[in-house]
């Protein structure tokens, strides 16, 4: 029955490649360790992959070759954008799929949302994106990462790159999917990559201003670095900002708790009692830091109710060999 199943699975594939003309576009530099991956599982449904590196000294090209991929090289200019677009230029099928190398496309998730690519109206397709934690967990978001392939529909921005506008622009509509990108790049912390990224989020904030949405993603890039505390203000003014998403607010919210839990700031970290995050996995570790917190101040009792929040469970974010220690302790 499996072996049935996995060959109608592919079938089912095979039939959308060859019917809807789907094409990748990847920047990659220095990409050796996790390129192939990300290829491998594009070449089942795509029938273009371009892959435009932007500087590698390693074997990134040759591994790309070796994958038949249409490879280019191009000047990085400090512009995620100018680059993606460069890449989107090059591209000859009806649909782009946009992914990273450390990323790997689910194509499994691909059956449940053939009906999205005969829309005329739908411009765009949000996907999944599963960020892999270093701590072993996943933090979902969304984002239009698949759309169809039009001179008017392309990204803008240095650095956190946006598509959505010129979809828009378009009057077409972006459409929620439960496609699957699988991201590997959390698994360690690369400083050169922390430090460029603070860098043109720099650039791009003298450029645009007081843009709540740069400040915002500025604030995670000083999180991820080495001097997280640097990040407070910025997270404090984000949480109340009406230009960001629910979820975004809550990060912000959930990462001035988590900064000041490591400054033993306890004060402010009880303040996440406060709020109740209606996206679960957020919701697990706000719990999870609350009851850091209240066991670093003896308050064992609230800790204990607090432990029984189903959330705290169930969410993604929150490390399983942790609780598996904790619950020595409650």
């Amino acid at each position: 029955m499996l072996n049935f199943e996995c060959s109608a699975n592919k079938q089912k594939i095979y039939e959308m490649k060859n019917k809807y003309r789907i094409g990748a576009a990847l920047i990659v530099k220095n990409e050796e360790k996790n390129i192939s991956k990300a290829l491998k599982s594009l070449q089942t449904i795509c029938s273009q992959i371009v892959v435009v590196d932007t500087g590698s000294i390693d074997s990134t090209p040759s591994i790309c070759a070796r994958f038949g991929t249409e490879l280019h090289f191009h000047k990085w200019t400090d512009d995620f954008s100018e680059a993606r677009n460069f890449a989107l230029s090059l591209i000859r099928t009806d649909w782009i799929i946009s992914i990273d190398a450390d990323e790997e496309l689910i194509i499994s998730s691909f059956q449940s949302s053939e009906h999205l690519f005969e829309n005329k109206r739908i411009g765009g397709i949000r996907v999944k994106i599963h960020n892999e934690l270093s701590t072993g967990g996943i933090r979902e978001h969304s984002f239009p990462r698949i759309f169809r392939s039009k001179p008017g529909i392309r990204f803008n921005g240095k650095i956190h790159e946006q598509i959505s506008d010129s979809i828009l622009d378009m009057n077409l509509e972006i459409a929620d999917s439960d496609i699957i990108i699988q991201h590997y790049g959390y698994h360690t912390i690369e400083p050169e990559r922390i430090e460029r990224n603070r860098e043109l989020l720099q650039t791009e904030m003298a450029e645009q201003g007081e843009d709540p949405w740069l400040k915002y993603h500025y604030a995670e890039t000083l999180f991820a670095g080495t001097n997280p505390a640097e990040a407070l203000p910025i997270y404090q003014e984000s949480s109340n900002s009406f230009y960001l998403s629910n979820d975004q607010r809550d990060t912000a919210r959930l990462r001035v708790g988590q900064i000041a839990l490591g400054m033993n700031n306890f004060s402010i970290v009880l303040e996440l009692d406060n709020y109740s995050f209606s996206n679960t996995d957020l919701e697990g570790l706000r719990i999870l830091v609350l009851i850091s917190a209240l066991l670093m101040t003896g308050d064992k009792l609230k800790a204990k109710i607090l432990w029984a929040q189903p959330a705290l469970h169930q969410s993604r974010m929150v490390d399983k060999n942790l609780l598996d220690k904790m619950s020595k302790v409650i």
